[in-house]
């Protein structure tokens, strides 16, 4: 049920409030993302997908962006598990969350940058579909990448 909350508040601040920002015309925060950084170790590898997929599509719902948000945030949430052991060892505990609190700040912090950068690239290289304007999309991918990485650090120390 907990999940569930998050979902909607998620879905619901990205729609209404992050949407509307636009930081040099090209960043964007991207907090949804914030979710996927959040979830535990021990969660199901298949509710983990099918919880990434229907945040993505009620973000794609309200963004109108066609399927984009929700590939993109289903890989990421893919991958989280396998990124979450770089940075643990196998004999810690299998209930363990994410967090600056339990990680300690550099390995949160570098946990958090790459399913973040992981998630930019692939939610904007899907959006321009071509490598014809490089510079834009590092340019896009960067600037929403390093708002959304700063914001979700910021939570992590409320």
């Amino acid at each position: 049920m907990r999940y569930i909350t998050y979902i909607i508040l998620l879905a619901l601040a990205q729609g209404l409030l992050f949407d509307k920002i636009h930081i040099m015309g090209f960043a964007t925060p991207l907090m949804y993302v914030w979710f996927v950084i959040m979830l535990p170790r021990d969660l199901p590898h298949w509710k983990r997908l099918v919880m990434c997929f229907a945040l993505g599509a009620l973000i794609d719902t309200f963004a109108n962006t066609s399927g984009l948000v929700m590939t993109s945030l289903t890989a990421v949430g893919f991958v989280q598990s396998y990124f979450l052991e770089l940075f643990l060892g196998r004999e810690d505990e299998t209930d363990f969350k994410p967090s600056i609190r339990t990680m300690g700040f550099w390995k949160y912090s570098f946990y958090a940058l790459c399913l973040v950068a992981l998630y930019c690239l692939l939610y904007f290289g899907l959006d321009a579909f071509t490598i014809n304007d490089i510079g834009y999309l590092l340019m896009t991918a960067g600037g929403s990448g390093l708002i959304t990485y700063i914001l979700i650090l910021v939570i992590g120390f409320i």
